[in-house]
């Protein structure tokens, strides 16, 4: 039907109908890649994170054990290129540890991240260790 409602022979689209509806497709389209391509940026940012804080467990599982309790610091690379520091410090004054006995405490700090995607994005843990006294 036409502006003065007599009816076309022919039927179909106008050309501006149908860029009309192909540009609303490509809007749709660009906001659904948009959603996916967020979603496996936060899946891998989760991933990275759950596996430094299975490092930085694993780490902390090993102090006193194969890597001894003693004041210093220690890096180093995981195999997916995330930097790891561990950081003993005495905690309370030495002389009076000593006063005391054999058994001392120290701070422990463990850190995990540095890849250059992960900005800001560090795991750390920081707890109290008891061992002898150096």
């Amino acid at each position: 039907m036409d502006r003065f409602g007599s009816m076309d022979k022919e039927g179909g689209f106008t050309i501006l109908e149908t860029l009309v509806a192909l540009t609303i497709l490509g809007v749709g389209l660009a906001g659904f890649h948009q959603m996916l391509d967020g979603s496996t940026w936060a899946t891998t940012a989760a991933r990275k994170h759950r596996h430094a804080a299975a490092a930085v467990a694993n780490i902390l599982a090993e102090v006193g054990r194969s890597r001894p309790l003693a004041v210093g610091i220690a890096t180093g690379k995981l195999p997916d290129g995330q930097r790891w520091t561990l950081e003993i410090q005495a905690a309370g004054d030495p002389w009076l540890a000593a006063s005391q006995g054999s058994i001392t405490s120290y701070v422990v700090e463990v850190k995990v991240g540095g890849d250059s995607q992960a900005q800001g994005r560090d795991v750390t843990v920081r707890t109290l260790l008891l061992g002898p006294v150096q």
